[in-house]
């Protein structure tokens, strides 16, 4: 299915190997074919998982970050927080390799925001993941970058105005 994934059976059970290698174009086919396909959400999550751990090995340079961005956002619709959660984690690990900031040129603040401000799933989880991984954006963001896009600070604010809400305390420390 992806040249750079391979699948084992297992009793059933398809399994998703580490990546040994990636380059860019593996990255950008994997990605595409997530993106335009109907697959198993455990499939591409684990995907996901696996392409956020390999980015840094990455060119930035080599990256067609305008295909690579629809792909994310393509991904990020799927009715999933988990895989929300990835996609965030994806576009953080892209945003740490490049020279300077993607956030607003490829619209991942958007993501970021909409996940800030996204209810948490029901059940209730103890930790929201979805959440975390907007937050390690943000922070990303503000350490390296010393930049926050207007759609982030709205969301943040957003979510600082929302009664009961358990991040007073971070959102005040931002």
């Amino acid at each position: 299915l992806f040249r750079s994934l391979n699948y084992v059976n297992s009793k059933n059970q398809k399994k998703i190997k580490r990546f040994i290698t990636m380059n860019s174009t593996d990255f950008e086919i994997a990605l595409y074919e997530l993106s335009n396909n109907e697959h198993n959400p455990i499939d591409v999550y684990l995907a996901l998982q696996s392409f956020e751990t390999e980015i840094e090995n990455l060119d930035y340079e080599s990256l067609d970050m305008t295909m690579i961005a629809s792909y994310l956002h393509n991904i990020y619709r799927i009715q999933s927080s988990s895989i929300k959660t990835m996609v965030i984690k994806v576009c953080c690990s892209l945003e740490l390799i490049a020279p300077e900031t993607i956030a607003e040129q490829y619209h991942f603040d958007y993501l970021v925001a909409e996940s800030i401000c996204q209810n948490p799933p029901t059940p209730t989880p103890k930790i929201d993941e979805e959440k975390c991984s907007a937050f390690r954006y943000v922070s990303v963001l503000l350490k390296y970058r010393k930049f926050l896009p207007k759609s982030i600070i709205q969301a943040l604010i957003c979510l600082y105005n929302t009664p009961n809400n358990q991040y007073k305390n971070l959102l005040a420390s931002y």
